[in-house]
C-alpha cells in the first residue's frame, strides 16, 4: 500500500490526490499531467471506490457521457495512468491492481488522499463530541474543512459518475461545516457567528439547508437578539416554501415557538454526523418503478436512468412537448435525483417545475410533456 513517503516519490511532498476541488494528483507538491480527462476520472472513480476491485465493464459505463455516448477505452486510460506513474519512478503495479478478470482496484493510503484525510478529522471530530469535548471537536472539523478545494471534480466532464458523487461529497463538506459551527456554538456563542451564518443563509446553494437557519436564529436569540432571530426564521420559511416547495421541519418549528415565547434556550445539543466511507449504495434507496398513467411500468435501477423523446432513452416518450433528451435519474449519496437536462419544457415534480434538480422519494408524481408518471420505491 502506497503512502504519502512512498519510495520513489523522491522529496518530502509523497503522493497525494485530491479530489475535494478539481481532481489532481500532486507527487513532491507537483501537478503531475496524467493524460486527460478519462484516465483522471478513472482514478478519481477507484479511489472512490477504494480497495474493492471495479469490474472493466462497470468502470467503462460510470466513465461515459451519457447513454448514447460510446464508452471509453478503460485499458488505454489505464496505461496512460501508469505510464504517468512510472515517469515519476511510482511503482504503478502497487497501486493499480489487475484483478485478472474482475476488473481494477486501487491500493491507496487513507493518508494519500484528501477526501480520506477528511473523513479521518471528521471521525475523529465525532469522537470528540460523544466525549463532550466540543472545543476540540470544532478544531478537528476545521481541519476536515481545510481539505476541501472548492467543488469536488470540478475540472471532470459530466461523466456518468459525476454527479452523484459530486452530490455526495459536497453534502459531506456541508454537514461537516454546520456540525462545526454547531461545536462552536456550545462552546461559546459569540456574535461573529451571526456574520458567518448570515452570509451563508444567503448563499444560493446553502441557504435550503435548515440546520443552517437554526443555528443563526439560536446564536441571535442568545445574544439578547430575539426580534432579529424571528426574522430569521420567518425568512427561512419563505426561501423554504419558494425554493423547494417545502414547510419549515419540526425543528425550525420548535424553535420559533421558544423563541417567540422567550423560553430559555441552550445551544441545541450537537450530534455526531456519520456519512458513508465508500460509495457503496443501499439499493434500497437507489431504485425503483416509475408508473406511467396507463399502468405501464419501468425498472430504475442504472446508475443514470435517461428520459425522453428519442428512442436511445430508458424511457422512450411519444410526447410532443418532451424533449429528445429531457431528463435523466441519477443515484446519489442522499437517493435518486432527476435532473432537468436543459429541456424546453422543463420538469415538475409533484407540480412545481424543479430547477435543474429535485430528489425524488416514493410516491413521488413526475411530469415531463403531457406525461406524467409515479415513482414508487422497492
Amino acid at each position: 500500500m502506497i503512502d504519502r513517503q512512498a519510495p520513489g516519490t523522491n522529496g518530502s511532498g509523497g503522493f497525494d490526490l485530491r479530489l475535494l476541488g478539481p481532481a489532481e494528483l500532486r507527487i513532491d507538491d507537483r501537478v503531475v499531467p496524467l493524460g486527460g480527462t478519462i484516465p483522471t476520472g478513472v482514478l478519481a472513480y477507484l479511489a472512490l471506490n477504494r480497495e474493492r476491485a471495479v469490474p472493466t465493464e462497470v468502470l467503462a459505463d460510470r466513465l461515459a457521457k451519457g447513454k448514447e455516448a460510446d464508452p471509453p477505452d478503460v485499458h488505454v486510460a489505464i496505461w496512460k495512468l501508469r505510464q504517468a506513474l512510472s515517469a515519476q519512478s511510482v511503482r504503478h503495479e502497487d497501486i493499480l491492481v489487475n484483478t485478472r478478470g474482475s476488473g481494477f482496484r486501487l491500493v491507496l493510503d487513507e493518508s494519500c488522499c484528501d477526501v480520506f484525510r477528511f473523513r479521518a478529522a471528521r471521525a475523529a471530530a465525532n469522537d470528540a463530541v460523544a466525549a463532550g469535548e466540543y472545543r476540540k471537536a470544532a478544531e478537528l472539523y476545521r481541519r476536515a474543512l481545510r481539505e476541501g478545494r472548492g467543488t469536488p471534480l470540478s475540472n471532470l466532464p459530466d461523466f456518468n459518475f459525476i454527479f452523484g458523487e459530486r452530490s455526495q461529497l459536497e453534502n459531506d463538506l456541508q454537514a461537516c461545516l454546520e456540525a462545526r459551527i454547531d461545536a462552536d456554538i456550545e462552546t461559546d456563542p459569540r456574535t461573529e457567528l451571526i456574520g458567518e451564518l448570515t452570509a451563508l443563509t444567503h448563499d444560493e446553494v446553502m441557504q435550503v439547508r435548515e440546520r443552517l437557519w437554526a443555528q443563526l436564529a439560536t446564536v441571535q436569540y442568545l445574544n439578547a437578539r430575539q426580534a432579529d432571530a424571528l426574522t430569521t426564521l420567518r425568512r427561512a420559511r419563505a426561501i423554504l416554501g419558494e425554493v423547494e416547495g417545502i414547510d419549515p421541519g419540526p425543528e425550525l418549528v420548535e424553535l420559533e415557538r421558544k423563541i417567540h415565547q422567550r423560553e430559555p434556550l441552550r445551544p441545541q445539543r450537537i450530534r455526531p454526523i456519520h456519512m458513508p466511507t465508500t460509495v457503496a449504495r443501499d439499493a434500497a434507496q437507489t431504485s425503483g418503478r416509475l408508473q406511467l398513467d396507463d399502468g405501464t411500468t419501468f425498472l430504475v435501477s442504472k446508475p443514470v436512468f435517461t428520459i425522453g423523446r428519442h428512442p436511445d432513452n430508458d424511457l422512450e416518450l411519444d410526447d410532443a412537448q418532451a424533449s429528445r433528451e429531457h431528463a435523466k435519474i441519477l443515484q446519489s449519496a442522499i437517493g435518486l435525483i432527476i435532473r432537468d437536462l436543459d429541456s424546453t419544457n422543463g420538469v415538475f415534480v409533484d407540480d412545481k417545475r424543479i430547477n435543474q434538480t429535485a430528489t425524488i422519494k416514493d410516491k413521488t408524481v413526475i411530469r415531463i410533456g403531457t406525461t406524467s408518471m409515479v415513482f414508487h420505491q422497492d
